[in-house]
């Protein structure tokens, strides 16, 4: 892999990531999705990053974590001596998840990647790379899902709407 990040997208962060943990023997802790997703990164990533230990943990799937399910969480990844800790939990459950969590972390790298579990797992495809280079990868990912499409063309835009009326109202 020669690697530059050239943009922030989950992606390319996660790739970029990967392949500096690689060159260092590091350990990286895959924290959601399930059982199925997990085996297949961590299959996959044997093969990618050879030099990586690999460690995940699928949390139940529900909408909002008990204290007794983010301690649980929480203690898998101390456990796992990691370096690294990829929170896959969809937004924005997984960032609101961290930013509560985030002072159990020490010094760990910990970044919340969304899709990319199932980019690398190979459950769902990347965009065609047309979109990724042109930066409009979220287009796409709207228009092949329903969450997606009411969240960028329905709820941003009706919330944006909402806070220039507000504003404007003064």
């Amino acid at each position: 892999y020669n690697i530059s990040i050239k943009r922030i997208a989950g992606y390319d962060l996660f790739e970029y990531v990967m392949f500096e943990l690689n060159k260092s023997s590091g350990t990286c802790f895959f924290l959601g999705s399930t059982q199925n997703t997990l085996k297949k990164i961590n299959d996959r990533a044997m093969i990618d990053f050879p030099n990586i230990t690999v460690k995940s943990y699928s949390p139940p799937m529900k909408d909002y974590f008990s204290k007794k399910d983010s301690e649980i969480m929480i203690e898998k990844i101390k456990n796992s001596n990691c370096d690294v800790v990829f929170v896959g939990m969809t937004a924005p459950k997984q960032e609101k998840w961290v930013n509560k969590n985030i002072s159990y972390f020490d010094d760990k790298f910990v970044c919340s990647v969304g899709a990319v579990f199932d980019f690398y797992a190979r459950n769902i495809p990347r965009a065609p790379s047309i979109f990724i280079y042109l930066g409009l990868e979220w287009i796409y990912r709207s228009l092949i899902s329903k969450r997606l499409f009411v969240r960028n063309f329905i709820s941003n835009p009706n919330f944006l709407f909402l806070i220039l009326i507000k504003y404007f109202r003064k």
